[in-house]
């Protein structure tokens, strides 16, 4: 009796400690499970914190990326309409039409435009409002230069117009003007070199978020990482589509200015590696001002547009070729053959006559057209210079403008 007395009570002590020992431990298990899921809270909650701050951060440097592009995009457009002042200067000079003057007329507004976008675009930058407030003075002595040349040369001071030209003041205005716009190019660069660092420190910091994430959450982090990743490479894909854009002209799709200075670089470096020769095309349109006139803006567009599907059909892919604003073209071709430029003249020319009969349009589409080799003596810049010279020596040869339907190229 005494034995089952002891033996029971053993087995009842048993199963009470079995039943302390299994209650401690559902009750460390809960503490643990509610341990776990606080944890994992916290942990989304600091994911979600951390990314709401990284995702910030990268928004506002996309968004600064934008920015200096776009100040970049006006300040490129504002040298651009400057150079279409002196243009459109030496063309009246010269021949004394007014029609020449539309180019000035023109980049009037562009560059009041340009000018006070930049300075509202730059205001949280004290360095870039004292840069834009000399480059509006520059831009004012140029202007007020090309408005003196004018006036003399429609007061039949012809000789006066053009020793005021010749004299290197309207060169040396120009030169200010671009240096100004190469000074501020320059910070904005710098700035897009810095934003561009940040953007790629947040990134950093987002893998390391991951990283550090326990195997409770891990698909929720795999998952928030393939999304932010997505996220990342369709920033990084609308930064890239900004860049593209701000190499391409809208209207017929070939590279801009800046665009082309970036790729003949190129092209003459890769060229020069090859002994290959280079020849440099300076186009201009003829008759323009009366398809505006005659047939409205919406037809110079046309044209301006056809001119550059021209360029595209009678020139190789290889071959960099642009429209530099207005209704200015220029192609840079590989000449292997060394074949000059009278071969790849009358190519366009014959692309132009081609277009011109299968148009239905009631005007023809006409180019005036210098070139210039880059020999080793002129880079690309002097060799648009040189060829844009040449150019209008062919346009004034040929009368270019007299009759814009004729087909003069």
């Amino acid at each position: 009796m005494r034995g089952r007395f002891h033996s029971g009570h053993a087995w009842h002590l048993n199963r009470l400690a079995s039943s302390v020992y299994s209650y401690g431990v559902k009750l460390d298990a809960e503490k643990l499970l509610v341990a776990g899921f606080a944890a994992a809270l916290l942990l989304l909650l600091a994911l979600g914190f951390i990314t709401y701050r990284v995702t910030g951060g990268l928004v506002e440097d996309s968004g600064w990326v934008a920015h200096t592009y776009q100040v970049i995009g006006l300040l490129e457009d504002a040298e651009t309409a400057a150079t279409n002042t002196e243009t459109a200067q030496r063309g009246y000079v010269i021949a004394g039409d007014e029609r020449f003057l539309a180019p000035y007329r023109d980049a009037l507004p562009r560059l009041e435009r340009d000018l006070s976008e930049v300075e509202r675009l730059t205001t949280d930058n004290p360095s870039q409002q004292r840069r834009a407030a000399e480059l509006r003075a520059r831009v004012a002595d140029k202007l007020a230069l090309v408005g003196e040349v004018i006036a003399l040369r429609r007061d039949g001071r012809t000789e006066e117009a053009a020793r005021v030209v010749r004299s290197g003041r309207g060169e040396e205005a120009m030169n200010a003007v671009r240096q100004m716009i190469a000074e501020m190019i320059g910070e904005e660069t710098r700035l897009l070199a810095l934003r561009t660092e940040a953007s790629k420190s947040s990134a950093v910091r987002v893998g390391l978020t991951f990283f550090l994430l326990t195997a409770f959450v891990f698909a929720l982090l795999v998952l928030s990482y393939l999304l932010f990743r997505r996220d990342v490479a369709r920033r990084k894909a609308r930064a890239r589509a900004l860049r593209d854009l701000s190499l391409t002209d809208e209207l017929t799709g070939l590279y801009n200015r800046r665009g082309f200075l970036t790729l003949s670089e190129q092209q003459v470096r890769l060229s020069r590696r090859r002994g290959e020769q280079l020849l440099l095309l300076f186009a201009d349109m003829d008759g323009l001002k009366r398809i505006n006139d005659e047939h409205g803006h919406d037809a110079g567009s046309r044209a301006i547009a056809a001119a550059g599907e021209v360029l595209r059909r009678t020139f190789r892919d290889s071959d960099v070729l642009a429209r530099l604003g207005g209704d200015e073209f220029v192609a840079l071709v590989t000449d292997t053959a060394g074949k000059g430029p009278e071969f790849f003249t009358e190519r366009l020319r014959e692309g132009l006559r081609r277009h011109n009969e299968q148009a239905a349009a009631p005007y023809a589409v006409s180019l005036s057209v210098g070139a210039a080799r880059l020999d080793g003596t002129l880079n690309v810049e002097e060799a648009v210079a040189r060829a844009d010279e040449l150019m209008y020596q062919n346009k004034r040869r040929k009368g270019a403008g007299r009759q814009y339907a004729e087909k003069l190229l």
